[in-house]
């Protein structure tokens, strides 16, 4: 039997590889070539973010049932959300920006606004609706609304939000567990599901690119790829112990998610060279500094 305390490392690994991605995707363009730089930051990176809520969607189903629980976690990420929209703050101050930053999220902290109102809206269909593939298919409608209104979308946030990006994604997750399908769909079938996912997400970003060369954040091959990957993790689990694994890892993925557009806004004077000479630099130094938020937040839990 594992150790309580122990964690499953193979899942906090991938998740340190989807935060890479994420600073891929806000690094910009890698290389000169065009098609190059599109494959490399709308391609393959995109499947970071909706994974991130498929995570939070698949150990969320432990307490959708419970109010205090409930509760207590939308609180803590409202802590959170808060403090890194203040940390933020000099990026959007003005009169006319900061009640909109912070309903909606300043840049990559869409993502928390996008989370609490994802998991409040499936708590209450929940109760409403009861069966879980009923919250699925509704998840699975929002998601190809969302889908259809980027291609008219005049604002980021018309799509990227709680409706029809985080409660679609978090739900997905969530029923992962609730319907046992880490236990019941065979290792084999995730490795196909996930080569069609990729194949599909390389296919979409292509025509994306040869149509509008416009960034998209929901392709179809999403809800295919980002669960089967996380379900093929959480299927391989590694468990380790100690405060390394326990407090560092499994916060760094995180850490860098928040701030690693910090240190890429911060750090200008490398601006007059290419991205892909710069990316070490900064992905670095995000490190770093996730390593010093991580510390800092073992005693002052605002931060993660």
């Amino acid at each position: 039997m594992e150790d309580k305390a122990a964690r499953n490392v193979t899942l906090d690994y991938y998740k340190f590889f989807l935060s890479f991605w994420v600073v891929v995707i806000h690094m910009g363009p890698m290389f000169d070539s065009d098609i190059a730089s599109w494959f490399t930051s709308e391609s393959i990176a995109r499947i970071a973010v909706p994974s991130f809520f498929v995570i939070n969607g698949f150990y969320f189903a432990n307490k959708v049932s419970n109010k205090r629980e409930i509760l207590g976690y939308l609180k803590h990420l409202l802590i959170i959300y808060t403090v890194w929209a203040i940390i933020y703050l000099k990026y959007y101050i003005s009169a006319d920006a900061v009640i909109f930053y912070y309903i909606m999220g300043f840049f990559h902290l869409w993502y928390v606004p996008a989370l609490i109102f994802g998991i409040i809206m499936l708590v209450l269909l929940k109760k409403i609706l009861k069966k879980d593939h009923v919250l699925l298919i509704i998840a699975i409608l929002l998601y190809i609304i969302g889908y259809i209104m980027e291609f008219e979308a005049t604002s980021l946030y018309e799509i990227r939000n709680g409706l029809f990006y985080g409660y679609p994604l978090i739900t997905i997750g969530y029923c992962c567990r609730s319907m046992k399908l880490d236990k019941s769909i065979k290792p084999s079938y995730l490795v196909v599901l996930l080569l069609v996912g990729l194949v599909g997400l390389f296919v979409e970003s292509y025509i994306t690119y040869i149509m509008t060369a416009q960034s998209r954040d929901l392709y179809l091959s999403l809800l295919i790829c980002s669960p089967s990957a996380i379900l093929l993790m959480i299927k391989y689990p590694k468990y380790k112990t100690g405060e390394f694994y326990t407090t560092y890892l499994s916060h760094l993925g995180s850490a860098i998610y928040f701030c690693h557009f910090l240190v890429i806004r911060e750090f200008t004077f490398f601006a007059d060279k290419e991205t892909i000479f710069r990316f070490p630099f900064v992905f670095l130094l995000t490190v770093i500094l996730s390593v010093i938020i991580i510390t800092i937040n073992k005693r002052i839990k605002i931060f993660l």
